[in-house]
């Protein structure tokens, strides 16, 4: 959601080629500069190489668009990785997120605790 006052322009030129991947991005401008913001999910069952292939070829669609853009990247990528929580144990998808975060100058910033809560109001 963006507020009313945000000048905004989707950018459906960004989207992967593969409609089956949930990856949206929006130009918000600014007085410094484009910020390019991507909301992503990865459902838990889709093969996580379809969707991190996805995510890199909308990165370097904008990359070759503009070498030096703002990126935010938000949403659920179902990537466990060991950097980011301490509880989890890597999976080969995080690990491949991590390779695409460094690729393209990017930083996890949720590390240290988990972001879903269950119904009984327990971190998981």
């Amino acid at each position: 959601l963006l507020h009313q006052s945000i000048a905004f322009e989707c950018q459906p030129g960004l989207e992967p080629s593969n409609k089956n991947i949930e990856i949206a991005c929006v130009r918000i401008k600014s007085a410094t500069g484009p910020i390019y913001v991507f909301c992503c999910y990865r459902p838990p069952h889709q093969d996580p190489n379809l969707f991190l292939e996805g995510l890199r070829q909308s990165l370097d669609r904008l990359s070759s668009r503009s070498s030096k853009a703002t990126i935010i990247i938000t949403g659920d990528f179902n990537a466990k990785n060991e950097n980011w929580y301490h509880n989890d144990t890597t999976a080969q998808a995080g690990r491949e997120l991590s390779d695409i975060l460094d690729e393209f100058g990017l930083t996890q910033f949720v590390t240290g605790r988990p972001t879903r809560f269950s119904a009984a109001g327990q971190q998981s």
